[in-house]
């Protein structure tokens, strides 16, 4: 594999309140149908072998105004981190219930736990490591954080020090062997 491209949906209703989403299929804002419109700029000077997304709406609609829906793959895979009880709630109201918890650490009550997600995360690398040109994955927050852990190849708790901004682009790619980030949530193509 070339470089592998990971791109988070554009802006949603509840991304802008901070509310946790993974099954509530919310779609795109006005913001984020214009975030989405900005990437195809972007993304449209390089040659992707494969693209691939998550089912849900947000991202469906973020990969084809992007312009990349007539060749994307869906893949379930790329779902949101399943937030079970927490879906819909803030960060600052889950840490009034339970305030050490940390999704990257704990999971989510009645939802995916750490494991389970890291499962899939390793489901899109087997996926993915017999390409031999760019990769492209439209997906969600907390879940690509985590997939970078499992491209690094460290800890899953260390997805915490990294942010992820709506309809932001990042870039993973070999050193040699090595994976290493090339870039993580840029957004100069917002503001262009």
């Amino acid at each position: 594999m070339k470089d592998l491209y990971l791109v988070r949906h554009g802006q949603t209703k509840w991304s802008i309140t901070g509310q946790h989403t993974s099954s509530t299929d919310l779609s795109l804002t006005t913001q984020g149908c214009k975030q989405a419109g900005l990437l195809k700029n972007r993304l449209s000077k390089i040659n992707f072998e494969l693209v691939l997304t998550s089912p849900l709406k947000r991202s469906l609609e973020t990969c084809e105004l992007a312009g990349f829906s007539k060749v994307a793959n869906i893949d379930a895979h790329l779902k949101e981190w399943n937030y079970g009880l927490y879906e819909g709630w803030t960060k600052q109201q889950i840490l009034t219930k339970a305030p050490e918890w940390n999704i990257f650490t704990d999971g989510a009550p009645n939802g995916e736990s750490v494991e389970d997600v890291k499962n899939r995360a390793h489901a899109i690398l087997d996926k993915i490591q017999s390409t031999q040109g760019n990769v492209l994955i439209f997906s969600h927050g907390h879940f690509l954080r985590l997939f970078l852990t499992q491209w690094l190849q460290v800890p899953s708790d260390q997805a915490n020090l990294f942010m992820l901004t709506t309809a932001s682009i990042s870039v993973l790619i070999f050193d040699g062997r090595i994976r290493v980030i090339n870039t993580w949530n840029d957004l100069c193509h917002l503001y262009a």
